[in-house]
């Protein structure tokens, strides 16, 4: 997915920018699966073996939802945690994603 076709709140594209800036261009992959949400964007890795779901969506500024999600079935998350620091996200990417 290219970055300059999403249509969504500046709050994702930040963030998007930001982990872009920390882990490298072309480290992950984004998943637009939630095109209707403007606050919301899925990533996973290279091999498409992990999904991230990220919501910004009446959260504070810097802090977001966010779920694991089934990749074959984003309707089924195996973990969700609610007002997470952009630390946390960089953390579970580079566990879940296996960005170094």
């Amino acid at each position: 997915m290219n970055r300059e076709k999403l249509n969504k709140d500046k709050s994702i594209l930040h963030l998007i920018d930001h982990l872009e800036n920390r882990f490298g261009f072309g480290k992950f992959i984004i998943n637009d699966l939630w095109d209707t949400d403007l606050c919301a964007i899925g990533l996973s890795d290279l091999q498409k073996k992990a999904l991230i779901y990220i919501s910004t969506y009446g959260k504070r500024n810097g802090r977001y939802f966010i779920s694991i999600e089934d990749i074959d079935d984003p309707t089924i998350s195996n973990d969700r945690s609610e007002n997470v620091e952009i630390k946390e996200i960089e953390i579970k990417i580079v566990r879940l994603l296996k960005i170094e």
